[in-house]
């Protein structure tokens, strides 16, 4: 578990590549990050916390790849 320092004011949580649309990559990269596989750092780590619950973890990823193709700018 990655504790944050709080909620990724202003983005998206869960789009952790910003590509607009939080979906299995960015469940990939939350999972590389947690096994500290792909070293995430600023915007790109505060949006990994999909819940928002101020961690990085496996709850994170089952809500970022359950999110399939969900647009997240209107």
């Amino acid at each position: 578990m990655i504790f944050l320092g709080g909620p990724a004011w202003g983005q998206e949580p869960g789009d952790v590549n910003a590509d607009g649309t939080v979906d299995q990559a960015d469940g990939a990269l939350i999972t590389g990050h947690i096994l500290q596989r792909v070293p995430l750092a600023g915007l790109m780590a505060m949006r990994s916390d999909t819940n928002q619950d101020g961690s990085v973890d496996m709850a994170d990823v089952i809500l970022a790849r359950g999110r399939r193709f969900i647009p997240t700018s209107t």
